[in-house]
């Protein structure tokens, strides 16, 4: 991907310290993940060297690393802003970039077996995608939604698709009102896997009239 057609969130500032050189300057490491582009395994790796890279790659690299995998994704959620901030930070939205949470069963949802997460290699997010899955009165919500990530069950049993999504402004949108005035309760025991959130049971029974 060319230097003109990336798309910057916010330029990177040297915060180095100035005495600081090699693999902890910002600017030098800024300089070889894009030369490898943005190798997910290697900057997990240099996360897991030291506290102070940890805190680096936790405030930079992370962030670095999703506007260049998804660039306009990126720029929709933060509005284009300078801001540089999305709900959750941004570990968790590489965390969702690349990684398949699998499926285990919940109190409205069961399967026959548990399905471990994995990394998986590329993923592709479409808000296209994101407004099939939402009701006729709120899609001018943002929500991007990934392809399905494949899961073979049991012979006797179809293949489980997994979809991953993220909302844009949600605590603004028209699918928090509609979940909010309908009291619908929040999943016992589950979190979100990637920031850790309550989530809402969208399996309640509701009257489609109201939607």
């Amino acid at each position: 991907m060319s230097e003109s057609k990336r798309v910057r969130v916010d330029p990177v500032t040297d915060g180095s310290e100035p005495n600081e050189l090699g693999i902890f300057n910002e600017r030098v490491l800024v300089l070889v993940f894009e030369s490898i582009k943005w190798d997910l395994p290697t900057l997990c790796k240099t996360a897991s060297v030291c506290r102070k890279l940890r805190a680096l790659t936790m405030r930079l690299l992370w962030r670095e690393m999703c506007v260049y995998r998804a660039p306009r994704m990126v720029s929709a959620l933060t509005n284009g802003g300078p801001s540089s901030r999305v709900a959750g930070g941004w570990l968790a939205l590489a965390k969702l970039l690349f990684f398949c949470c699998g499926c285990d069963s919940t109190r409205n949802f069961q399967v026959g077996r548990t399905i471990p997460g994995h990394f998986v290699k590329e993923s592709r997010f479409s808000k296209t995608s994101g407004r099939s899955f939402l009701t006729r009165t709120c899609r001018s919500d943002l929500l991007y939604v990934s392809d399905p990530c494949e899961h073979a069950k049991t012979d006797q049993e179809e293949d489980l698709g997994v979809y991953r999504g993220i909302f844009g402004r949600f605590l603004k949108s028209r699918t928090r009102a509609c979940l909010v005035g309908r009291g619908l309760e929040l999943e016992e025991r589950v979190r979100c896997p990637y920031c850790g959130a309550r989530l809402d049971n969208y399996n309640e029974k509701v009257d489609e009239n109201r939607m």
